[in-house]
């Protein structure tokens, strides 16, 4: 076979077109469709030394690889996932250290504790300093004055407590002393209005384990500052019907268009320590069972929530024109050789010697 410098073009042509769309594997795409056509030629010269059953495998790989290029979609940014399990981690020390609290005291801490005249001064959250490795922080409280007086406010601006916040609500503007992990304070739930409660009144019996801490977007809650969410307020934010949601982008790379979603979900975590994400809840019901003591929402089973239509949304799309282009650029270079008058251009020449022995 000789080769002229329409074949030495063509195959020019063929290598870059397959490396700009295919990147490294386009030199296998361009290597099988070469063979193929090669091999098409040993084929009608009846040639009989070159195994040809090779040929349609490789280009079948070929093949499978552009189309596994072209069609399977990549979701990208791994932060989202890094921060969602990261606030996992942050909500599950949190619980275990009132796990904790409750088996030094014989109870969880008061939602909010007050002094002997019944006013507020702060928040379960400074109760659990100690079990937070935070006891040089706690000793430096003055545990009889409200989380704002000047002494505490002065101790609070110089800690630095990321430990309640969220890192998946960190880069919303939040501010470094504010939370985004609130109790559930209500009649019926594992944080009553008023006084505490034991574990054992909690979990009543091995199947019933409340949730008790959700995580929330930008309240501007102080950590220190006793203010929660209430039942009522809880049952909205877990069934979306509140526009304070705990959002992230997740982008889905697909080689001819990017389309970007916003999903809309949040960690919890139950009294017994185990912490899950949940997305919006289509039934206030189900929302008020995970969050009661009587709503008997099984310890052992995952939760099985309906994901209604508000947690999804399309943020947009993008078009790689470019990509199209290439891949229009790539298919009329492959199909070329198959126009006869092209063929006979593009392709090797057969030899008068090759044709005799042949």
């Amino acid at each position: 076979m000789s080769f002229n410098i329409s074949s030495l073009m063509y195959l020019f042509a063929l290598v870059a077109a397959s490396l700009a769309v295919l990147g490294v594997w386009g030199l296998l795409f361009a290597g099988s469709i070469l063979y193929l056509y090669l091999g098409s030629l040993s084929i009608g010269l009846n040639r009989t030394d070159i195994r040809l059953g090779w040929s349609p495998i490789v280009a079948a790989l070929g093949i499978i690889v552009l189309l596994c290029r072209l069609l399977v979609p990549t979701v990208s940014d791994p932060r989202v996932y890094t921060q969602q399990r990261q606030s996992l981690n942050s909500i599950k020390q949190i619980e275990l250290a009132l796990l904790n609290y409750e088996s030094v005291h014989g109870h969880f801490p008061p939602a909010v504790v007050r002094n002997e005249q019944g006013e507020p001064l702060y928040s379960w959250r400074v109760e659990l300093l100690p079990y937070l490795d935070q006891q040089t922080l706690y000793s430096q409280l003055h545990l009889d004055e409200p989380w704002n007086s000047p002494h505490n406010a002065k101790v609070f601006s110089n800690t630095d407590m990321s430990l309640f916040q969220s890192a998946r609500v960190h880069n919303n503007k939040l501010q470094p002393h504010e939370t985004n992990y609130v109790a559930v304070v209500g009649e019926g739930t594992a944080w009553p209005m008023e006084g505490t409660i034991s574990l054992s009144e909690v979990v009543t019996n091995k199947e019933c384990s409340p949730v008790n801490v959700i995580e929330v977007g930008n309240l501007g809650i102080h950590w220190a500052e006793p203010r929660d969410v209430t039942l009522e307020q809880a049952i909205d934010l877990l069934t979306g019907n509140v526009t304070n949601q705990v959002e992230f982008e997740r982008k889905v790379q697909g080689y001819f268009v990017t389309t970007k979603y916003a999903i809309s979900n949040r960690v919890v975590s139950n009294v017994d320590g185990r912490t899950k994400v949940l997305y919006p809840m289509a039934n206030r019901d189900d929302a008020r069972a995970l969050l009661t003591i009587a709503g008997g929402e099984d310890s052992k089973a995952e939760y099985e929530v309906l994901q209604s239509q508000s947690a999804f949304h399309t943020l947009g799309k993008v078009i790689h024109w470019d990509h199209i282009v290439g891949v229009v650029l790539l298919v009329v270079i492959v199909l070329l050789p198959l126009v006869p008058s092209v063929r006979k251009r593009v392709l090797p020449r057969v030899t008068r010697e090759e044709k005799s022995n042949a």
